[in-house]
């Protein structure tokens, strides 16, 4: 046994995992064509200096301060826009770097000038998608999509793991590391170019299906994650399946056994000195 960093992940309630689950059987037999036809929204911060999440060096001991082994840091990151962006299996979609805080008006305005044309372009049958953020399901959010008639998909709530937009910001960010931009305004023009070229939009619209599947084995629960017992989407629910170890949605148990492990632990170090 050994001790790992903890993934984070969002805390599920029961009601979280109950919906994920069902969004999964409901879209379990949905083909390539349903999700061609839907435009996956986001939002996310992309920082000017430093890095977005975490990095790894290879290092002797001892070297742990050399230069080419550390990651220089400054206050507050040196700066960080914050971006709203769309993407389909076709296209990467329009985004909109976003000044100050963003409400429904600023919002209604976003989707306006930047989602409509990027929907449009994907015929009649095309679906949006966005979370269940306050602005996102406001009044005048809703009020604006059905004047428009935009077809809504409903999206589980607390589920960034089932977007494929989450990975499009994952290689953004880790491309527009390797540019080092020195100020906003390289940082914005780092990332319009870098978007541009992610070219696996396909494969991640397409890996839904996946996707879906891991929920059934896990009940809901946070992916990526294996489980030691088969429980399929369509499967009835087991009352009795868990979470595998390291989720952050574990039971009772798991956390008991840990408890009693780390005890049993400090009892044999203190047996032994």
């Amino acid at each position: 046994m050994h001790g790992y960093r903890p993934r984070r992940k969002p805390l599920l309630k029961p009601m979280h995992k109950k919906a994920r689950l069902e969004y999964a059987r409901a879209h379990a037999e949905k083909d390539e064509d349903y999700w061609d036809s839907i435009l996956w929204s986001d939002e996310t911060k992309i920082t000017v200096f430093g890095t977005n999440g975490l990095k790894t060096v290879w290092r002797r001991k001892g070297e742990d301060f050399k230069e080419k082994c550390m990651v220089p840091t400054v206050k507050h990151g040196g700066g960080s826009v914050f971006m709203w962006g769309c993407m389909s299996a076709a296209t990467v979609g329009e985004q909109h770097f976003i000044d100050g805080i963003m409400n429904s008006t600023m919002y209604c305005s976003i989707l306006k000038e930047k989602m409509l044309p990027s929907l449009r372009a994907l015929g009649r049958r095309a679906l949006f998608q966005h979370d269940n953020d306050p602005k996102h399901t406001s009044k005048a959010t809703v009020a604006f999509l059905k004047k428009n008639r935009v077809k809504v998909i409903e999206w589980p709530s607390m589920s960034p793991d089932l977007n494929p937009v989450e990975h499009l910001w994952g290689i953004l960010k880790r491309q527009v590391e390797n540019h080092s931009p020195s100020s906003i305004q390289a940082l914005k023009e780092v990332i319009l170019e870098e978007r541009k070229k992610v070219a696996i939009r396909r494969q991640l619209v397409r890996s839904m299906p996946r996707r879906l599947g891991q929920q059934g084995f896990t009940k809901g629960c946070a992916s990526k994650s294996t489980c030691d017992q088969d429980f399929g989407v369509n499967s009835e629910p087991n009352d009795n399946f868990s979470c595998c170890e390291g989720n952050l949605c574990n039971g009772a148990q798991s956390v008991s056994q840990s408890f009693l492990f780390l005890c049993c632990s400090l009892l044999s170090f203190i047996l032994l000195h």
